[in-house]
């Protein structure tokens, strides 16, 4: 609670996004996540997505689930990677662009093996 109270909030506040990044970047809120070993840049990133996707609002406790979620020390898990392809779904529709997940490959262009302008081109 003293690291809400240096930001002006108490526990049962909800936080603005504004409000988190006070949390982070105050002295007390860079010294929490370095002795947990969570990286602020991108705590401050994934918080945007995990805590703010909602709404506008969040709250403390989200924020410290968070920050323990984001420990160094952790591995990722199956639902964080699902949460990753949610955001890149969620970034790309974003930009008006509509992602495709089937498990086919199409070559994007043929190859003349027998063409010696093509000598350099290794094949995957």
């Amino acid at each position: 609670t003293g690291l809400l109270q240096s930001v002006g909030k108490a526990p049962s506040d909800s936080l603005t996004r504004d409000d988190m990044k006070l949390i982070l970047l105050c002295e007390k809120g860079v010294q929490v996540a370095q002795k947990v070993g969570v990286d602020i840049e991108g705590l401050a990133e994934i918080a945007e997505f995990q805590l703010f996707k909602n709404g506008n609002s969040t709250t403390f406790s989200g924020l410290v689930d968070l920050v323990l979620q984001m420990r160094g020390t952790n591995t990722a898990t199956v639902r964080d990677i699902m949460n990753l392809r949610k955001f890149i779904v969620d970034e790309l529709s974003a930009l008006g662009l509509k992602p495709s997940f089937n498990n086919s490959y199409e070559a994007t262009r043929e190859v003349d093996l027998d063409d010696s302008e093509n000598e350099d081109e290794t094949l995957v």
